[in-house]
């Protein structure tokens, strides 16, 4: 077991994040590795990976369970963003009091209870509480929603960046961004990891420290 990859590998990572990044990663590390089969499990909930079996996970926060294995692949901006068009017509925000002119648009997989995470310390509070004017389930719909020019939204960077790299959305109010998110590899077999799960962390950490969007 600890000499060739094989058996059935099972990955987790949130929803988005996990199609757009994590799946390639898969995909490579099955072409390399013929015996082994993976199980991915890309949503948008805390798996507990001892209860549910799964082998390794992709968590955007600090190391909270002292049982588990940590990797550091890189970090996660939290922003917001609106459309250059609706930027023009309702004008840029500049301070958090600014906030109480715009429309906002909030996804409550992001912040439950719609509010948005700000830097420590700031004058406006470490929360903001919002009455969104369009409230989604999804941060797909959300993103949508901005792009097409409803309002300002909170997101991870990598959930926008395709639409700021093409000129779609523009981040203001940089100011208040919180600390970025700790972006880490989570397994829980310690140094004697099978060779499936080792030589998984071993590409999938080369792979995901090449990411633009965790060094932002």
């Amino acid at each position: 077991m600890h000499e060739l990859p094989q058996g059935q590998l099972t990955v987790t990572a949130p929803g988005w994040f996990g199609a757009k990044f994590m799946a390639p990663i898969v995909a490579e590390y099955l072409d390399q590795y013929p015996k082994v089969s993976v199980a991915t499990w890309f949503m948008d909930r805390v798996v507990n990976l001892i209860e549910e079996g799964v082998d390794v996970a992709l968590r955007f926060s600090e190391l909270q369970d002292s049982s588990m294995q940590a990797i550091r692949v890189g970090s996660m901006r939290l922003v917001i963003c609106a459309s250059p068009s609706y930027l023009e017509e309702r004008g840029t925000p500049l301070t958090m009091a600014d906030m109480a002119q715009h429309s906002t648009v909030a996804a409550t997989g992001v912040m439950p209870g719609a509010e948005w995470r700000l830097k420590p310390g700031s004058h406006a509070g470490n929360i903001l509480k919002l009455t969104p004017r369009w409230t989604c389930t999804s941060n797909e719909t959300a993103v949508a929603a901005a792009v097409a020019g409803h309002g300002l939204t909170q997101q991870m960077l990598y959930k926008v960046a395709d639409p700021l790299a093409e000129g779609k959305l523009r981040i203001v109010l940089p100011q208040y961004e919180p600390e970025p998110l700790p972006v880490n590899l989570l397994h829980r077999e310690g140094r004697h990891a099978s060779m499936k799960v080792r030589a998984f962390l071993d590409l999938a950490k080369e792979r995901l420290q090449a990411l633009a969007e965790l060094h932002a």
